[in-house]
Order: C-alpha cells, then structure tokens, then sequence
C-alpha cells in the first residue's frame, strides 16, 4: 500500500497539474498513514477526501483557506480538531465512523461556518445527550447534523439531489484534465492497435501471394520433370531400334542359308 506523500503525488501526475494547480484531491482508502504529510504545496484545494485511510491524527494538515469540503470518515481519529479551526472556507465537514467521543472536541469546529456536519458511528453521539441542540447552538450555520436539521427533520431528497449533483459537478471538474487526456491516450493506443493489425494482416497477404507463387514454381518444376521423364523414355526407345534391324538382319540370313545349300546341291547333281 501506499504511503500518503505518494499516492498525493500519483494523483497530482495523474491531473497532470502542478499542486498549486489541483483543486480536488479524492484519495479514499488509497494509502494506509496514521498523519498527514505532504499537502503545504496544494493551497488552492477545495476538495479533500481522506476517508478509509488509518488516520489517527490531523497534526500535519495544513491551513487550507480554499478548502469547502473536507472528508475523514471511516478513520480512527480521536482528538485534534481544533487543527481544522484554521479552514476557513470549510463548509462541508464528514467526520463519521471515527473514534471521537467528547463535546469537548467538537467544541474546537466553532470558529467554523459550516453547514453540514456528519458525526455518524461516533462515540460522542451516544455519549452526549441533547447532541443535537448543543451543536446547532455552537455552529451558528449549521443546516444539518447526520443528515438532520434543528428540529429532527430529515433532508428531503430534492437537497440530496442537489448535492448529488454538485459532487457531480465537482468530479467532472476534477476530472477534466485528466480524463481527457486518459481518453486521448487510450485513442492513440487504440490508433497504434489498428495500424499494427492492418500491417499484420499487409505481411499476412503477401506471404499468401509468396506462397502461391511457390506454389505455382512447384507445379511448373514437376511439370518440367515429367517432360524430361518423357523425354529420356523417347530416346531409350530409339536406342534400341538398332538392335531389332540387326536381329532382322539376322533372321534374313537364317532365311537364305537353306537357298544356298539348294544351289549346290543342284551343281553337284549336274557334275
């Protein structure tokens, strides 16, 4: 897993801006670290998220002015929060399923303006009666703790649509850099692929065509070797015409030998 200072790095890479240039951070479970470290440089913050990450202490988060919205659920915070009296733009403030249990912590969010404020699966909620009406006292702006207003009314889902769309809002904003040139990175890659799969397939027709015409050489080259096979037969066979003259030949004189031995016979029978 990642350290802090890194995955704050990895994600600045990934915007492609330098941190004064960041806006929103949204690091959720994205590195384990007890504290915070490596934020001083990113003053133009306005949203920071820093939920699931192992947080025991705020010591080290530095005073962001610009910063709205700030999230540290789901840590194991447990005191320190007077570090966050110097945000002072802070109006959106998750501080649900941590490990605070007193008044007296919460007490340190009242130089704060803020307007939402979630202490959900805290100790303090179960431990403080009469929450409620004590922290909307203390946070003059308050509009809702744990999703509910001063009088216990729940939000309606118009307000959560609203700030559905804001968060919306503000990822597309953080995404604006980033993701476009992610999708002209993944155009290139996509443009390389094809070029690469059309040469393929160039190297694969001429190998076709070099293989059709070997092909073609094979068949001429066989064709060639029974011409000369038939050849070859031809003149064996006109070789061996000679010899069935001379056995002719042959043949003749055995047939005139009787005739010669009948002339002299006659000569002598004249004698």
């Amino acid at each position: 897993m990642k350290d802090i200072e890194e995955a704050i790095r990895d994600e600045c890479e990934r915007q492609k801006k330098t941190p004064a240039e960041v806006t929103h951070l949204l690091l959720d479970s994205k590195f384990k670290s007890t504290a915070i470290t490596g934020l001083s440089a990113y003053t133009n913050l306005k949203v920071l998220s820093l939920s699931g990450c192992g947080l025991t202490s705020l010591d080290g988060l530095p005073p962001l002015t610009n910063l709205t919205t700030l999230s540290l659920a789901d840590n194991r915070i447990n005191a320190g929060l007077e570090v966050l009296a110097a945000l002072t733009s802070l109006t959106k403030l998750d501080l649900a399923g941590n490990r605070i249990s007193s008044f007296e912590q919460i007490s340190h969010l009242k130089p704060l303006k803020l307007a939402h404020l979630d202490l959900e699966g805290c100790p303090v909620v179960d431990k403080t009666a009469d929450l409620l009406p004590k922290v909307f006292e203390m946070l003059k702006e308050l509009k809702y703790l744990d999703g509910v207003d001063k009088n216990g009314t729940e939000r309606d889902g118009d307000e959560d649509d609203d700030d559905e769309e804001e968060v919306e809002g503000e990822e597309d904003e953080y995404d604006e850099d980033g993701g476009a040139d992610e999708d002209e990175e993944e155009d290139d890659i996509d443009q390389e692929d094809e070029e690469e799969e059309e040469g393929e397939a160039g190297e694969a027709e001429a190998e076709d065509a070099v293989e059709g015409v070997s092909g073609e050489d094979a068949e001429d080259e066989a064709e060639e070797a029974e011409e000369v096979e038939l050849d070859e037969g031809e003149d064996e066979g006109e070789e061996g015409e000679p010899g069935s003259d001379k056995k002719r030949k042959r043949e003749d004189g055995d047939d005139d030998s009787p005739k010669g031995g009948e002339e002299e016979e006659e000569v002598e029978g004249d004698e």
